[in-house]
């Protein structure tokens, strides 16, 4: 095998003019590096993206979401809050409950919008902490009185509400629990509340369309009180154990999610699309490294007269095929060398100094493409160059069997 090596070594880097192999070997060198440069600098965009996306939900989602298995609505009078405090050490248990509304208001010119949205009332039964949802108000102030709300940043546009000026009034409309059919008048259907926004949030996620923000209080004396959703729980350690804890205060019909279960969906939506990506770029990368086939090709038609010499020396066929699958290793190894440092260079400049942009700065958390690096996806791609090389490699190697065999002959 050192002898194998050796003889592949001075092949690939031998100083006589073989200008066509030369320049084959350096497209088939090229071909790689670039491959192999821009699954690096996918992935690590991708996982930019990723990391993204699991920071923002793991800001907005809590530790623990306790429901209903059916998703309906439950008495809070079942609910023995004490309980889980003995057990879990908690920074907040929040009450939580949504109801679709519609909403109306009045813009400057006296015309009336309307938009569909869901209005969630919050009750803080223990509160050790600021609460979580201030960093995203973004205008405004966050709700401190009974009878005042926050909206999502673009659902407040679409209705032209801008708390930073003043307060606007907006009129919620909740559907009632029996409507009246057979009855035209409106108060059978809907009860009316009117409600001042006093601020706008922003996460960047579906809930700025839509949601709507106020104190349990709304839903006081209405026929929903002592009703909640849903119950959130944001501890103070993250410790696998207080799922099962939750489980066995909680009768067999609730439904408790931890913040990876809550987007389940969606995280394997990212895992998905991150594999599909790398498979393209695997085949692309192929087709980049086919030039290694015509490369060990012509070297082999090229040395034919070593090859008889070494096969009348005495040399095992497998010696001699391992000569130029060695060379198709080496054009790999060094091609995946030059693409990770040229891959990696491009990433930490992207992450200093955010060079390439993501577009309408408006429109995005971020105003460039975010950069996050993995160890393993530098060994996987590592690993698929490497791979492909020998694999392209072994396919004209087998040439030898031919020029062996006629020598026998």
């Amino acid at each position: 095998m050192n002898l194998s090596f050796h003889i592949a070594f001075r092949y690939l880097f031998s100083k006589k003019n073989r200008t066509a192999i030369n320049i084959i070997t350096f497209i088939s060198l090229i071909g790689i590096t670039v491959g192999t440069a821009s699954l690096i600098l996918v992935l690590s965009v991708f996982n930019g993206f990723e990391s993204l996306i699991k920071n923002i939900y793991d800001d907005i989602n809590p530790d623990y979401l306790i429901t209903k298995k059916n998703f309906q609505s439950f008495s809070t009078n079942s609910i023995n809050y004490d309980k889980i405090l003995e057990i879990v050490d908690c920074n907040e248990i929040t009450e939580i409950y949504d109801r679709k509304v519609l909403i109306q208001s009045i813009d400057n010119e006296n015309k009336i919008r309307n938009e569909f949205g869901i209005l969630r009332g919050i009750n803080k039964i223990y509160s050790n902490e600021i609460g979580y949802f201030e960093k995203f108000i973004s205008k405004g102030q966050n709700i401190n009185n009974k009878g005042l709300c926050i909206i999502g940043s673009v659902l407040a546009n679409s209705m032209l509400l801008n708390p930073d000026i003043e307060l606007k009034k907006i009129d919620v409309f909740v559907p009632n629990k029996n409507m009246q059919f057979n009855s035209l008048k409106k108060n059978n259907f809907f009860s009316k509340t009117r409600l001042l926004v006093s601020g706008t949030f922003h996460t960047n996620t579906e809930i700025d369309n839509k949601l709507i923000i106020t104190s349990m209080d709304f839903f006081e004396n209405s026929e929903y009180s002592n009703e909640i959703s849903s119950i959130e729980v944001r501890t103070k350690i993250k410790n696998s154990n207080i799922k099962e804890s939750l489980i066995k205060i909680f009768a067999h019909d609730f439904l408790i999610k931890n913040k990876y279960e809550q987007q389940n969906f969606l995280y394997r939506i990212l895992k998905t699309e991150k594999l599909i990506i790398y498979i393209i770029l695997t085949f692309i990368l192929a087709v980049g490294s086919f030039n290694i086939i015509s490369s060990i090709i012509m070297t082999i038609l090229e040395k034919k007269h070593d090859i008889n010499l070494l096969w009348n020396l005495g040399g095992q066929r497998s010696s001699i095929k391992n000569i130029f699958i060695i060379q198709g290793f080496l054009i790999s190894l060094f091609g995946a060398i030059f693409g990770i440092i040229i891959g990696l260079t491009i990433c930490f400049i992207q992450e200093k100094f955010g060079l390439i942009k993501l577009g309408n700065p408006d429109a995005f958390i971020i105003s460039y493409y975010p950069i996050k690096i993995k160890i393993i996806d530098i060994i996987s791609v590592v690993f698929t160059v490497i791979f492909l090389g020998l694999l392209l490699s072994i396919i004209p190697s087998n040439l030898i069997n031919y020029f062996t065999k006629k020598l026998n002959n």
